[in-house]
């Protein structure tokens, strides 16, 4: 018995220490993601944005990207229900040409249904490659649900980091803590993923 548990507890404390050094490539990952190169937008042929809501710096870099002329339409997904675009164009100081290539989607409330939302737009405005912009520690498990749901389009993410970095422990420790769980939840994204990829 007591051979057991200790092997039970080899077993675990192994566990432990593979999901810790794989989060740490994780965390390292995420912070090494690099936006497009901005000299090189002309060059990619991509002329729509898709935004994924959260913080408001994720849809002013793709306002951004708009009004220098690198894009021509942005969708945002999982807008609020009260939200409507002339509200976004008082907030977000967007000129008057641009309010009408800019399209809310309204029925997404999480990652998944951000990526059903954004398939049923693609298809009907016949796009099939995007610049996609959320958070930088969002980017792998957007990917990954993209490349599951959309197979036959073309992805060139965009991630968004914080203009402030952390400066207290406290600070440190709620951003290790969010992306932690985010961790949590791409690995559960990728375990969907291989899975239906090994059943076809």
């Amino acid at each position: 018995m007591l051979r057991i548990c200790r092997w039970i507890f080899i077993f675990f404390l192994s566990g432990l220490v593979l999901l810790a050094l794989s989060f740490c490539i994780f965390f390292y990952h995420v912070h090494s993601l690099d936006p497009p190169n901005e000299e090189n937008f002309s060059l990619k042929h991509i002329s729509t944005a898709i935004v994924f809501t959260g913080s408001s710096d994720r849809i002013d870099a793709a306002i951004n990207l708009l009004e220098k002329g690198h894009i021509k339409q942005i969708f945002i997904s999982g807008v609020g229900h009260s939200v409507r675009s002339k509200d976004l164009a008082y907030f977000h100081k967007i000129n008057k040409p641009n309010q009408h290539v800019i399209h809310l989607g309204h029925k997404a409330s999480n990652t998944i249904e951000n990526v059903f939302e954004t398939k049923d737009w693609l298809k009907k405005n016949n796009v099939s490659t995007f610049y996609l912009i959320t958070s930088y520690y969002h980017i792998p498990r957007c990917l990954t649900l993209i490349k599951s749901n959309l197979p036959e389009t073309a992805v060139l993410s965009h991630p968004i980091y914080p203009s402030h970095k952390p400066e207290t422990l406290g600070q440190w420790f709620c951003k290790v803590r969010i992306i932690f769980f985010e961790y949590l939840k791409y690995l559960y994204t990728l375990f969907q993923f291989l899975h239906k990829e090994y059943l076809s």
